[in-house]
């Protein structure tokens, strides 16, 4: 599986790069929205992860835009940041994101974010996100959130 990693942070990169290929995928990445975009359009990735706050665009916008694009519209998108907030949580949700993980991770929770939202049909993930979003709007995280936090 090809696995496109959008972060302005060359550590997060790295610890995505390592773990990605060590479970045999292919990884490509960017350090920012506007190649990150580019790179979505032209490599055709299976799974996008993206950073939330990144330096020339946040990946909330990041998201919008790709789900506004043809090519793009029906990628599997996993945010990958350190706000842990309910907000940025709204935020990912409403753009389109299909999973929210916070830093720090564990490494190998981000092989399992790629291949899980990769298995799922883009009817799954849009039904998922609706599901995320009406957890939010109570003031708690997604249900498989909480139950990763336990």
């Amino acid at each position: 599986m090809r696995v496109l990693v959008i972060d302005d942070d060359p550590d997060t990169r790295l610890l995505c790069r390592l773990n990605l290929k060590g479970s045999g995928h292919e990884v490509l990445e960017a350090p920012d929205g506007r190649l990150g975009i580019l790179l979505a359009v032209r490599e055709r990735p299976d799974v996008v992860v993206i950073e939330l706050v990144l330096p020339d665009q946040d990946g909330a916008q990041v998201i919008a835009h790709l789900r506004e694009l043809h090519a793009t519209r029906d990628l599997p998108l996993i945010v990958l940041t350190g706000w842990r907030t309910v907000r940025s949580q709204r935020v990912a949700w409403a753009a389109g994101a299909d999973d929210y993980l916070a830093k720090p991770f564990h490494p190998d929770r981000i092989v399992a974010a790629v291949e899980e939202v990769a298995r799922l049909s883009a009817a799954e993930r849009t039904s998922r996100r609706q599901a995320a979003r009406a957890h939010l709007s109570n003031g708690v995280g997604a249900p498989w959130e909480i139950e990763r936090a336990g």
